[in-house]
């Protein structure tokens, strides 16, 4: 679905593609860097953060309230942006 995106608007016109980190999309990005190798890819930012969050929830049990707004408000952006 993705290189069909690519495809119809154009790959000179793809400046960067930004993906979620799940096994899936990077899957997804290995085939598609076979096929097009310009492109720029990075990661979701906010699944990032959203994933430290959870790391660090695991493991500061004292900072346990403010790690889960932390991860309220990476969820609100996520939704938001999409």
């Amino acid at each position: 679905m993705l290189d069909d995106v690519v495809e119809f608007v154009g790959e000179e016109n793809v400046m960067q593609v930004v993906i979620d980190n799940a096994a899936n999309f990077k899957a997804t990005r290995e085939l598609l860097m076979q096929k097009r190798e310009h492109l720029y890819w990075t990661p979701c930012d906010a699944h990032c953060i959203d994933l430290i969050f959870e790391d660090f929830e695991k493991q500061l049990k004292v900072h346990e309230t403010t790690i889960k707004k932390g991860r309220r408000i990476i969820t609100t952006f996520t939704v938001e942006q999409c």
